[in-house]
């Protein structure tokens, strides 16, 4: 094992060991309500926090630890246009498969009740708050950025890489649920957007992955 290789493990390693830290205090004092110190009774009610170290602490050890450029992690602006070009793709595509049968109809549907909102002024009431779009960009910096080239590099192999990153968000995902369908999907989705990150790479960023979600979810917070 080279230098690099070794600098990549010590990476991951932080990264793991602190979000196996923000995961236990997730599910002792929130999930379990255990009585918290006042110091993660602040985080629980600062989620924000969170979200942000989920995003800087990837982006700190490329930049300053790694030496490696942002963008070969998925974290650039270049051809901004073609990456929200993608992004709203990735809308359409992630309606369509929230529900095949009723896509056009759905459509028309929302987009009716986007028109009677508009009408009074009160369409970016439904638009989520910003630490959501905060939580986004963490978990998609974490997972699609780092995780996603660190196991591709490590294995060699992108497949393996797209599958690992997968199961780690499933798990970290439905870990105080153990509930089988939650678990599948959220695989599927996790897989789903690392294997497009894969093989896009230009256009398929965490910004424009992050865009998607986001509106996504404005999209489905109007029906």
């Amino acid at each position: 094992m080279d230098q690099k290789e070794k600098k990549k493990w010590m990476a991951f390693f932080i990264i793991g060991i602190t979000y196996s830290c923000i995961l236990y205090i997730f599910n002792m004092y929130h999930v379990l309500s255990k009585p918290a110190p006042s110091w993660i009774t602040m985080l629980l009610d600062h989620w924000w926090i969170i979200y942000l170290l989920e995003f800087f602490l990837p982006v700190f050890l490329i930049r300053f630890f790694l030496h490696e450029p942002l963008n070969r992690y998925g974290f650039h602006f270049s051809q901004i246009i073609s990456q929200i070009l993608f992004a709203v793709f990735l809308i359409f595509l992630l309606i369509f498969l929230g529900n095949p049968s009723r896509f056009i109809s759905h459509l028309l549907e929302v987009w009716n009740i986007c028109l009677i909102h508009m009408r009074y002024h009160y369409l970016h009431t439904f638009l989520p708050g910003a630490d959501f779009f905060l939580a986004l960009l963490g978990q998609n910096m974490l997972y699609h950025g780092f995780l996603l080239t660190f196991f591709q590099d490590i294995f060699r192999n992108k497949l393996v890489g797209v599958l690992l990153v997968g199961l780690l968000y499933a798990l970290s995902s439905d870990i105080s649920s153990l509930n089988l369908f939650s678990f599948c999907l959220s695989f599927f989705y996790a897989v789903l957007y690392a294997s497009i990150r894969t093989f896009a790479p230009g256009k398929c960023t965490i910004f424009s992955l992050t865009f998607a979600q986001y509106l996504s979810e404005f999209y489905w917070g109007i029906y």
